[in-house]
């Protein structure tokens, strides 16, 4: 048996390590032109996995893992999208 998901907090985008980063420390790269899409696309990221998560926990499972292993699916997609941001800020700020 799995521990029940809080979906209240998977939804918000400053609890996890990279929301505290990016609501905090990373706040210094506010003027780099893809941090504020960053940003958004992070807390989008929670709104799609609370969603998700929502839907198992009802027993949507069926539906809802297909969306969750896709890369075709919004959340997909958007995974693979932060990945790309984040390697970006990677190369663009080998030092910080």
């Amino acid at each position: 048996m799995t521990e029940p998901i809080d979906i209240q907090k998977l939804e918000l985008d400053n609890v996890c390590e990279l929301g505290k980063w990016l609501h905090g420390e990373g706040r210094k790269y506010a003027r780099d032109g893809v941090f504020p899409e960053l940003v958004q696309a992070h807390a989008e990221f929670h709104r799609i996995a609370a969603r998700l998560a929502s839907m198992v926990e009802r027993g949507e499972a069926p539906t809802a893992l297909p969306q969750i292993q896709s890369r075709d699916s919004d959340f997909g997609a958007l995974s693979v999208r932060l990945v790309g941001m984040l390697l970006g800020f990677r190369s663009r700020y080998p030092n910080d």
